[in-house]
């Protein structure tokens, strides 16, 4: 029936009425019955038309009771979104913040709106769907519903006889502007991206920030200007397809500045065209190392031997002055054309920390900063966490458009392993983001739901509201989620916090995988705990929900114990609760792969560690040159008579894998009162293959062809070696402690056979600080190779994921 404009203009009536406060609640369900109308006017945003089914639908869920959704507003309803009624109820939805909302009761209804847009082109693109937040809190507030993960099992909303609204007007606003909790497998379920929605996961504002120096400027124009080309080793040099993503450039060569932006400009007209509401583009640099070192660039760098703080103390040059003003150049090129764009550009890895001297940052450019430092678990250490504050004010001091790439509680694993919510580190971080201007914050969850629920549950509950609870949003958690089985849950994931933070506290660098050396640390010797723990939470259980919670928790550490089993650290598998018999897997690994509960194992298995690793820790002797036979003369050919005395060794490993290497490799090793003498043969299965790259001694770029390496320290502190690097071509490269500044006085020649290449080294003592051999003495020590053609790293003593693991190095022991 249609109705008159006098008879919408009564209706209104009683929200044009001030506000008492104190007024007795509205009853919106009792009895099964209601008489309250869901109202959403007929041109309202589909975020609201979505709101007003997902409140009726867990109203009926809660009470049984269905309210009828209309689009005419009536004397006793739940008004939704920016409308006649709402503005007559006081609601002025264009003086609240983006995705902002307020909820208030009136005369007989309640009324819920906030800015609302229509919906983006993409999950990365900005909205405000301030309406539908706001129904989600009230639904958590009134029924007392919660999204405990995605999908239906994380659903829990009570039963109610009677629902009652007290006197209501508040109004909320997100922490920061942009929430994001990514890579917890969004792209690949509609279910986790419902999930992010219900629990205030969005962003009001578009951002970019990735790496972008393999986007701008096209590559046939930069293969055009040499110019541009970093500068290395004293020549440029030229871009390779096979590493553009990792490719640097002359970022002080104004030309190739203005080129950049003038490709950035062109994206922002293609997104202009295509109707997208973005106005940043991104200018961070690739990721890796490889910087031009021409005078100019250089100019900029500084040392940070004597930093106050310690994480810049990782990198030999802080490169943060180079690389902002490259960010001011890019701004200043933009001014012609869009004026209004913001640069956005990372802040990381070796420009990380803010420069001595203060550099102005023109306006409308936003810094997402990313310490690297902080990756994976390291902020267990207190060191990092006492300077987590500091390194926050710091940049605040330089710029108020900040944002947060938080990679400080994510681990990679595709093992099985649970991850705990790590809440030392979370208690701290988020009011001090907060404190210190932070306006965005995407931080990396955890992609298994079935263990990665509370974490990702706490994140997204701190970035909407930086100061909540946070112990009590846990804990609340872990009661909805297992009922009375939440205490052995919790104490499983109170001893997995407690551990690897313990495992944290004893390391120096810093990892985000998980690795075998953990899970043995880790996981191995507490894996019966954690199962018994398991027992007793499913035994607790009183509902159904409750269990597949537990059971989507069990498929993780069935994964784990299939890892244990295959390396072989699991003893008597079979009376464990997850062991599922060899020929049964593959179908539960099916089962698991579509679900969002259990982290997809990579497509490729390149930066995965897929399989437990165990190292070898090969042993060697050396044996010593007998006194009345003459050392080697170093030409290449090592068929001195002395050779005869030496001790052989190969079959090297693949990096991650226990095999023998596709490419033999074999050296020879003896030592003399004066020095260490190494030779060593690399077959080839194609000699004119072989890659020699470098112009000179430490050029870094000798690490784009084949190489044979020697890493030599002392075993008393392992993580301090000599690396030794030669090329095809006999140019050397080495480092002490990872720094290349300090050249030895060691001496090498190689020569070309028809079976590939050869080589010999001779070594001094002295450059180890002795003046006498170290007869008896034990080192650690590791011998590796890179073979650029077929891509295959091998070393003698086995390492998982690259040769500077000095934990795997093998011992050679010098003999009588």
């Amino acid at each position: 029936m249609h109705r008159s404009p006098l008879v919408h203009v009564i209706a209104l009536l009683p929200f044009l009425l001030p506000h008492v406060s104190g007024t007795a609640p509205v009853t919106l369900v009792e009895d099964g019955k209601s008489a309250y109308t869901i109202y959403v006017a007929p041109d309202a945003v589909g975020s609201v038309s979505r709101a007003a089914q997902e409140l009726r639908r867990v109203i009926q869920v809660s009470t049984g009771v269905a309210l009828p959704i209309g689009h005419t507003p009536t004397e006793a309803m739940i008004c939704l979104g920016d409308n006649a009624a709402a503005r007559g109820a006081g609601i002025k939805v264009t003086d609240m913040l983006p995705e902002s909302f307020r909820f208030l009761t009136r005369g007989d209804s309640v009324f819920i709106a906030g800015p609302d847009t229509p919906p983006p082109p993409t999950i990365h693109d900005p909205a405000s769907r301030g309406t539908l937040t706001g129904v989600y809190a009230f639904l958590e507030k009134i029924v007392g519903a919660r999204w405990l993960m995605p999908g239906e099992i994380g659903e829990d909303i009570p039963a109610q006889e009677r629902l009652d609204v007290p006197d209501l007007d508040e109004q909320h606003s997100p922490t920061f502007r942009i929430r994001a909790l990514s890579y917890v497998q969004e792209r690949e379920h509609a279910s986790v991206r419902e999930w992010l929605v219900r629990n205030r996961v969005g962003r009001s504002r578009f951002l970019a920030v990735s790496h972008s120096w393999d986007d701008h400027p096209p590559r046939d124009l930069v293969m055009k200007h040499p110019e541009w080309w970093p500068k290395q080793g004293g020549e440029r040099r030229r871009p390779e397809d096979a590493h553009k993503s990792v490719q640097k450039y002359c970022t002080t060569n104004q030309d190739y500045v203005h080129a950049f932006a003038a490709s950035m400009a062109k994206r922002l007209d293609g997104w202009g065209t295509a109707g997208y509401q973005r106005n940043m583009a991104s200018a961070s640099p690739s990721d890796g190392s490889g910087w031009c070192e021409c005078s100019a660039c250089k100019q900029g760098w500084e040392a940070t031997d004597d930093h106050p703080l310690t994480g810049p103390k990782l990198y030999r040059h802080s490169l943060t002055p180079t690389i902002l003003t490259f960010y001011n150049g890019i701004r200043e090129a933009l001014n012609t054309h869009h004026p209004d764009a913001w640069v956005g550009g990372f802040v990381y890895a070796a420009y990380t920390y803010p420069p001595r001297e203060p550099i102005q940052l023109a306006d409308r450019i936003f810094l997402m900063m990313a310490p690297r430092v902080n990756y994976g678990l390291t902020m267990y250490r207190p060191e990092y966490r006492d300077e987590f504050e500091p390194f926050l004010a710091s940049w605040r001091a330089v710029t108020p458009h900040l944002g947060y790439y938080a990679v400080d509680t994510w681990m990679r694993s595709v093992l099985g392993t649970p991850l705990p919510a790590s809440r030392p580190i979370l208690r701290p971080m988020y009011p001090l983001l907060r404190k210190h201007g932070v306006s965005a914050v995407l931080h990396y969850g955890l992609a298994a739901w079935g263990y990665g629920a509370p974490h990702n549950y706490l994140v997204a509950r701190l970035m909407w509201d930086a100061d909540a609870d946070i112990d009590a949003v846990y804990e609340e958690f872990f009661r909805r989620a297992y009922g009375k089985g939440d205490a052995p849950m919790m104490a499983i994931y109170d001893l997995l916090e407690r551990e690897l933070g313990r495992f944290e506290q004893q390391e120096k660098g810093f990892n985000y995988d998980m690795t075998s050396e953990i899970v043995m640390a880790v996981y191995q010797p507490n894996y019966w705990t954690i199962e018994a723990l398991y027992r007793k939470a499913m035994a607790a259980a009183e509902t159904d929900r409750q269990r597949q919670r537990l059971e989507v928790f069990a498929d993780n550490l069935r994964v784990l114990h299939a890892t244990l089993v295959e390396a072989g650290l699991l003893k008597q598998p079979a009376r464990s609760a997850f062991h599922i018999p060899a020929d049964e897997y593959p179908a539960f690994h099916k089962r698991i792969s579509s679900t969002c509960y259990v982290a997809p194992r990579p497509k490729r298995d390149v930066g995965f560690i897929t399989r437990l690793f165990i190292p070898q820790h090969r042993q060697l002797t050396v044996p010593r040159l007998p006194a009345a036979i003459p050392e080697p003369v170093l030409d290449g050919h090592a068929d001195d008579p002395a050779w005869t005395e030496s001790v052989e060794s190969r079959d090297l490993r693949p990096v991650g894998n226990n095999q023998p290497a596709a490419l033999p490799t074999e050296f020879r090793v003896l030592y003399t009162d004066d020095a260490l003498f190494v030779a060593f043969t690399c077959h080839e299965t194609s000699p004119e293959t072989i890659i020699t790259a470098g112009n000179g001694r430490d050029d870094a770029s000798i690490y784009t062809g084949d190489t044979f390496e020697l890493f030599v320290g002392n075993v008393e502190n392992r993580r301090k070696h000599w690396h030794l690097t030669m090329s095809p071509a006999n140019l050397q490269w080495d480092a002490w402690d990872g720094d290349p500044a300090g050249n030895t006085l060691w001496q090498s020649a190689t020569t070309r056979t028809e079976t590939g290449w050869k080589g010999e080294i001779r070594i001094p003592f002295t450059i180890f600080g002795l003046d006498a051999p170290p007869t008896g003495k034990r080192w650690h020590v590791n011998v590796g190779r890179e073979d650029k053609p077929t891509r295959e790293n091998s070393t003698w003593s086995n390492v998982e994921n690259h040769f500077l693991e000095t934990q795997n190095f093998g011992t050679w022991t010098f003999g009588e």
